[in-house]
């Protein structure tokens, strides 16, 4: 993480926001910036993905893409039970959408 960090601090011009794929991953983010003193959100705003409880912890407090995790599962269960089951696919593609929201905190 430290090179990525280190790559987009280095484009000219340099974002000024970055979006993960996972909270995870941008508390990595959120600590390679402070280390390089990088001020968040005031110089980058950084955003993550799940909603994990960490989330609300860190400093700053993480902004993040909520998502149903029980929804999530129960989705995958059910395609999985499908295709195990030898149903063939809805129009041609197992699809399912869950709805997300944004959880503006401190690090946005």
């Amino acid at each position: 993480m430290e090179e990525a960090v280190q790559e987009l601090l280095a484009l000219h011009p340099r974002p000024d926001a970055v979006q993960t794929h996972s909270d995870v991953i941008a508390m990595d983010v959120l600590a390679a910036l402070h280390k390089r003193g990088v001020r968040v959100p005031a110089e980058m705003a950084v955003v993550g993905f799940d909603d994990r409880a960490f989330a609300a912890l860190s400093w700053p407090k993480l902004t993040t893409v909520a998502q149903p995790n029980a929804d999530v599962g129960t989705a995958g269960a059910e395609i999985l039970l499908a295709r195990i089951a030898g149903q063939p696919a809805p129009n041609g593609r197992w699809l399912r959408s869950c709805p997300t929201r944004l959880v503006v905190r401190e690090s946005a």
